[in-house]
């Protein structure tokens, strides 16, 4: 007897009943896709995450499958463990799997529903995707536990399986916030301190989710000098009473799930800034690389939204201009408040090197130079780290010689790039001769075109590491006092004029056949900086004289033509060539003074501010700086 056949209605028809009640009242987007009847669709149950799903539909074997898929990626080196991890869980589920794609490193959730003998209802197919949006919540935690923070596959079983389990996860330790800048240095940035305010008194007052969304529960700093911006949020962290994590660069795109941070609440996490917030992630070389800062992005986005007032974690990020993250994450509920910072003056620098250093250990000419040692800093050391070897190196010499140190020491220090002995070639009499000549030039012409007044800090013909032959550095007194100024002709005339200068001190030393290709690095910079206000500002050669202010006010907009290049070339050869004989006539004219200055380096190889005053005053040259 054959087995009776109940009529049924067509599988799609069910599902499609199925997408109209489940999402007729929600926002999620639905799409029909291909031959099999797939519908896709994102959807969350009001657990922590949210899934990417596909119901595909086969009317011939009477089935249908669901797919959800998690929001994030496991990296390559967390595979095998998150692997063994699922096997683990699956071997106890009734219902459905969890798998890896260890080429992709997705992580998805497959149930499957065959009716060959019965009929399929909405409420079946609501059943299905339900139970496995349950089981992801369920088990997602310790996924992200194994791929994020390195807990033990075992052990991240047991802890969602309710058992009592030794935690061996690894999360990043918290700063110990030492050295930690004053608000001092912080000067202008009066919304920063606010915020931190606004934290302290949501964190006493056990704030509820709408005002932690007021105050900004995750920021993006919009500032250029990465470490400035790291330094500001470490004195946030303090002020609001929080531990603080900085996450390297590389290691934000295995970011720990939020729950890992929620043992150090309340926490202010700092995200260094990389590609993983790139708003152009779609055109990298790579697609994979792609396809993995948008699932990170996915992921993270996540991560934002799950804030929990009752163990609040703060994120934090920077960036040089807002419009380079993408807007995927600049929404509420996850980057929500963006505070502009201003720029980190060299003297606040100069003087977290002081404090750092200790003023014990500091003469006269430390004290009394933090913004010069803030530009020298800036310069040559890049980074905390370096700076710390520089205070070491400093720390040495004070013990050592039982002295105070000095400025010209740092300036030691930095000339041969932290080494105690710099000189790894001995340099020729000549070579030597010939720097102090160059290096003189751009002494004495930065002098003479400031009206005395931008005396270099220091010049030096100490070689370094690397090779370096010498240096000269205008004088910041000088540059700090105008800073505020309109950067107008003169001014470019004369920074021209001073980079032409140590190649015409060499010139004044041995004749055309004794310049060197040590200028060559001047050279470009006359060449860049000419040719960039040739073009965009209307500045022309000799446009002090009448008649030639007006000669070049079509200025160039967008990508230069071939003729425009050519145009631009010929002015810029015009007026190297032209100031260039201006300075050779000039120090012509001071060569005793040149001389004086480059038989004080032979003798002294880094001559300071005063000691450079003391010698054009001598030659009748005033000298008397600007402070």
């Amino acid at each position: 007897m054959e087995p009776l056949k109940v009529e049924m209605k067509p599988l799609t028809k069910v599902v499609s009943e199925w997408v109209h009640e489940y999402f007729k009242s929600t926002d999620m987007e639905i799409s029909e896709d291909g031959d099999r009847a797939t519908y896709e669709f994102s959807g969350e149950d009001g657990g922590d995450f949210k899934y990417r799903g596909y119901v595909e539909v086969y009317e011939e074997r009477f089935a249908v499958d669901v797919y959800l898929y998690a929001p994030s990626v496991i990296s390559e080196r967390k595979r095998k463990d998150v692997a063994e991890l699922l096997g683990r869980i699956n071997y106890g589920l009734m219902v459905g799997q969890i798998s890896l794609d260890f080429e992709s490193g997705k992580v998805r959730y497959k149930g499957t529903l065959e009716v060959k003998e019965g009929s399929l209802s909405v409420a079946m197919v609501n059943i299905m995707v339900d139970r496995g949006m349950s089981i992801l919540d369920h088990f997602l935690p310790a996924v992200m536990s194994v791929a994020f923070a390195d807990t033990l596959p075992k052990d991240a079983y047991e802890m969602v399986e309710g058992e009592k389990v030794k935690v061996t996860a690894k999360v990043p330790d918290p700063d110990q916030l030492q050295n930690v800048w004053a608000w001092e240095h912080f000067a202008g940035n009066s919304q920063l301190k606010t915020w931190a305010d606004d934290l302290k008194r949501l964190i006493d007052h056990k704030g509820d989710k709408e005002a932690w969304t007021l105050a900004g529960r995750s920021i993006i700093l919009i500032n250029s000098d990465e470490n400035y911006c790291r330094q500001a949020l470490r004195r946030v962290a303090i002020e609001a009473g929080m531990q603080f994590v900085n996450i390297p660069e590389d290691e934000v795109v295995d970011l720990p799930p939020a729950t890992s941070f929620r043992r150090m609440a309340p926490l202010l996490v700092y995200l260094e800034k990389g590609r993983w917030k790139s708003a152009k992630g779609e055109e990298d070389e790579f697609k994979e690389d792609a396809e993995a800062i948008h699932q990170f992005q996915a992921y993270l986005a996540n991560e934002l939204s799950s804030f929990n007032p009752a163990h609040p974690v703060v994120f934090a990020t920077s960036t040089r201009q807002l419009d380079l993250i993408t807007k995927e994450l600049k929404q509420v509920g996850l980057f929500e408040r963006f505070i502009s910072l201003a720029q980190c003056s060299l003297e606040s620098i100069g003087l977290d090197f002081i404090e750092r250093l200790g003023r014990q250990c500091c003469g006269s000419t430390m004290l009394d130079s933090s913004g010069k040692i803030g530009r020298l800093i800036s310069w040559n050391f890049g980074d905390d780290e370096q700076c710390d070897l520089a205070i070491l190196s400093l720390k040495r010499i004070h013990t050592r010689e039982k002295r105070p140190v000095e400025f010209l020491d740092l300036v030691h220090i930095a000339t041969h790039d932290l080494m105690e002995e710099g000189l790894v070639q001995p340099t020729s009499e000549d070579s030597r001769k010939n720097t102090a000549y160059h290096e003189a030039g751009h002494a004495v012409m930065s002098v003479l075109e400031s009206g005395g007044k931008d005396i270099p800090d220091y010049t030096s013909i100490l070689p370094g590491a690397s090779g370096f032959a010498g240096v000269t550095v205008d004088s910041y007194g000088y540059n700090y006092s105008t800073k505020d100024e309109d950067y107008n002709y003169k001014k470019f005339r004369g920074y021209i004029r001073m980079l032409l200068s140590g190649r015409a001190g060499e010139e004044l030393l041995g004749g055309a056949e004794g310049v060197t290709a040590g200028a060559s690095n001047d050279l470009e910079r006359v060449a860049g900086h000419a040719g960039e206000y040739f073009a965009k500002y209307g500045f022309a050669p000799t446009m002090e004289k009448a008649g030639q202010s007006e000669s070049n006010l079509a200025v160039i907009v967008g990508k230069p033509s071939d003729s425009e290049c050519a145009h631009i070339e010929k002015l810029v050869r015009e007026f190297a060539a032209e100031e260039y004989r201006y300075v050779l006539q000039t120090l012509t004219k001071h060569c005793d003074l040149m001389d004086d200055v480059a038989a004080r380096l032979l003798c002294d190889p880094v001559v300071d501010q005063s000691a450079l005053a003391e010698i054009c005053n001598k030659h009748g040259v005033e000298a008397r700086g600007c402070k």
